[in-house]
């Protein structure tokens, strides 16, 4: 029996990226299909990495990425238009402004690409707003298709916005960005039935925790390379290669990039270094890896819990006027019907002051509501109109063109040390259990010792 066998000889092709992933093999490199947020009920991704409009075509619909991205650690964001129609303005906004009122939604991304209509039109950049086209002497214009990839750039070191079609630069931003500040993917399509596809944003580092030992693995060294079968890492020469020294590679499969010494961020903070991957064909790749150390914060609670798990300090249940209040969501409170201060709530839970007793909550009111008096108290008898007046220990926030922040005790004002506040402050009183001292915190720092001891032999409630 004969038989003809043919076979092809085909390229052996280079490794095509450097993985980097932590010790549980989540991937440490940042470029990610980001979440949206803003006006996403007028577009359609259900589809990952894809943003396509659904609503009447129009510059009215705003969009960002919930993620941001520090300009000082770069940032890169690419995507291809989903269709030959008007997709409309993406990019990188320092702001994650979801303002859509007027027609012109786009006019507040910084840095943008517009594409009007893939394969028989142009592609236009835009920066706040303003064309950068032939009109006024930038000559930024060029055609393109469903299959180009586009993406802006920021330089980590200079700020220098790059914006580039297949990985070539056709343009220069005549405006750094600001290293200080962070961006968010930004878009504004425009043509119902349009947008863009295989969106990807990132940054350019990753972060490590000071003080994590001597000579500590600090992240795994893997390759995209379907045709090999072996790799091999080592450090080499060339741009970004400025902190080689300062690491090594190793560990059990040589694919382990150690820190040598012990990392702490007064001594050094950021460090580049540059990786190379040869695979058993004898091809190679290339890729400068950037990591910051970061603080290594101590722990910020101690939580209690039973056999079962379930937690011994849980969040408190309320009583009195609760119909006036939405308690849908756990460990929140807002009042939802009407205003003033003659509404009450209380826990039904309450504390011995001879135990010791603390409150704690975070501020969400911006500076145009009053967010009203919350504290402790050792009696909740409604009087009147100031129903506060039976608070023994509270903080006031009120809102007017600035967040402010009093305290008040059995109605009386008192000043603290701090008179506003941001969205997000954490407040708290504590009731000292062996001397029974009142304090007020704001984010940790006490602001005012009540002048008023608590009463020993009685129990407190929020």
């Amino acid at each position: 029996y004969e038989e003809i066998i043919e076979f092809n000889v085909i390229v052996n092709d280079s490794p095509l990226d450097l993985i980097v992933s932590d010790s549980n093999g989540v991937e440490l490199d940042t470029s990610s299909n980001p979440t949206i947020i803003g006006e996403t009920n007028e577009v359609d991704l259900s589809t990952e990495g894809t943003i396509t409009k659904t609503t009447t075509s129009g510059f009215t619909t705003l969009i960002s990425s919930e993620e941001t991205a520090l300009a000082s650690n770069g940032v890169s964001v690419s995507f291809q238009a989903e269709g030959s129609g008007n997709v409309g303005m993406w990019g990188l906004n320092v702001t994650q402004d979801s303002d859509s009122s007027n027609s012109n939604a786009y006019a507040v991304i910084d840095y943008a690409i517009y594409m009007a209509a893939a394969g028989s039109d142009y592609v236009y950049i835009f920066e706040n707003g303003v064309s950068k086209n032939i009109s006024n002497g930038e000559n930024v214009y060029r055609r393109y298709t469903t299959d180009d990839v586009f993406s802006i750039n920021i330089d980590k070191d200079t700020g220098e916005v790059t914006y580039l079609q297949n990985g070539t630069v056709f343009y220069t931003s005549l405006t750094n960005a600001d290293l200080n500040a962070e961006y968010s993917f930004t878009g504004a399509p425009y043509e119902q039935g349009q947008g863009i596809a295989n969106l990807e944003f990132s940054t350019n580092t990753f972060n490590i925790y000071e003080n994590e030992g001597e000579n500590s693995s600090i992240a795994t060294l893997s390759s995209s390379d379907a045709d090999s079968s072996s790799w091999t890492y080592s450090l080499v020469s060339g741009d970004g290669s400025t902190d080689n020294a300062a690491v090594s590679i190793g560990g059990a499969n040589n694919n382990e990039l150690i820190l040598s010494g012990t990392a702490n961020i007064s001594g050094q903070e950021n460090y580049s270094v540059r990786v190379q991957v040869r695979d058993n064909h004898g091809n190679t790749y290339e890729e400068i890896i950037e990591f910051n150390v970061v603080q290594n914060l101590a722990p910020i609670d101690i939580i209690v819990s039973d056999s079962n798990g379930d937690v011994l300090i849980p969040v408190p249940t309320f009583q009195g006027e609760s119909s006036r209040f939405d308690l849908s969501t756990s460990d929140t409170v807002i009042l939802e019907n009407g205003s003033g201060s003659y509404t009450f709530v209380e826990t039904n839970e309450t504390a011995q002051a001879s135990e010791g007793v603390y409150v704690e909550f975070s501020t969400f009111t911006n500076n145009t509501y009053m967010g009203g008096l919350w504290g402790l108290s050792d009696s909740t008898t409604s009087v009147g109109s100031e129903p506060y007046d039976v608070l023994d220990y509270s903080f006031y926030f009120s809102g007017a063109s600035v967040n402010h922040v009093n305290i008040f005790e059995l109605g009386e004002y008192h000043s603290a040390s701090i008179s506003t506040y941001e969205e997000g402050d954490i407040f708290a009183i504590n009731i000292d259990k062996d001397t029974q001292q009142v304090t007020y915190l704001h984010n940790g720092t006490v602001i005012y010792t009540s002048s008023v001891i608590a009463n020993v032999k009685r129990r407190m409630k929020c």
